[in-house]
C-alpha cells in the first residue's frame, strides 16, 4: 500500500469552529469551547482511499488576521486548503468567499485542492447562509464544497476523501508503507464514505 503525506491548512474567521473540527477530526471527541488560537497548531490524521494511506497533517490557524500575518509562511508545502464559514453567520461566509478566499489565491501554491466548507448544519433552525449558495460559489471557482458538523461528526471523514480524489498525482510524496504498528495518529480504515444526511447540498 501507498503513504502520501497531505498538509491541509483551515483557514476562516473565529468562531466559525476551525478548532472543534479539527479535534473532532482527529481525536474524535466534540469541545465546543477552545481559547482564541494564539498561534498555528496541528494534529494527525489518516485515512484510507482506493489502496492508499493519506495522513493529513492538519493545521489550525488564528482566525483573527492580526494574529496571523504570514501567509506565505502557513501555506508552504501545504497540498489542501480548507476554507471554513458558519452557516448560522452570513459574514463568515462573505468573509470566506472575499478575504480568506482571495489570501489563499495570493499566496497558495500551484495544484492547490481547495474546499469551501460550511460548519455547524446541525444549527439547521438558525441557519443562515443557504446550501445552495456555497456550492454554488465553490463550483464556480473549482472548489470542494461539503456541509459539516464538529458536534455531529457530520461529514468530516467524507471532506477528507474528497480532498483526497482531488489531489493531483505524484510520486515525491508517495513511498511503500511500513508495517509499523506504532503510528498514533488516528486513522479511518473505509472505503469511500457516503455523505451523511442533515447536510443536504441540493
Amino acid at each position: 500500500m501507498l503513504v502520501r503525506n497531505v498538509k491541509l491548512v483551515f483557514f476562516g474567521d473565529r468562531g466559525v469552529g476551525k478548532s472543534s473540527m479539527l479535534f473532532r477530526m482527529t481525536l474524535e471527541h466534540f469541545t465546543g469551547s477552545i481559547d482564541t488560537n494564539l498561534g498555528s497548531s496541528f494534529l494527525s490524521k489518516s485515512i484510507q482511499l482506493d489502496g492508499t494511506t493519506y495522513k493529513f497533517q492538519i493545521w489550525d490557524t488564528p482566525g483573527q488576521e492580526g494574529l496571523l500575518t504570514n501567509y506565505s509562511s502557513q501555506m508552504h508545502g501545504a497540498s489542501a486548503i480548507v476554507i471554513v464559514y458558519d452557516v448560522t453567520n452570513k459574514n463568515s461566509f462573505a468573509n470566506a468567499t472575499t478575504s480568506w478566499w482571495k489570501k489563499v489565491q495570493k499566496h497558495g501554491g500551484a495544484n492547490l485542492v481547495v474546499a469551501l466548507v460550511g460548519n455547524k448544519c446541525d444549527l439547521e433552525a438558525s441557519r443562515k447562509v443557504k446550501t445552495t449558495d456555497g456550492k454554488s460559489f465553490a463550483d464556480s471557482n473549482g472548489a470542494v464544497f461539503v456541509e459539516t458538523s464538529a458536534l455531529t461528526s457530520t461529514n468530516l471523514v467524507f471532506l477528507l476523501q474528497e480532498i483526497a480524489q482531488k489531489l493531483p498525482p505524484t510520486s515525491c510524496e508517495e513511498v511503500e508503507a511500513s508495517n509499523d504498528s506504532s503510528s498514533k495518529d488516528v486513522s479511518d480504515s473505509t472505503s469511500k464514505t457516503s455523505k451523511k444526511s442533515g447536510c443536504n447540498l441540493s
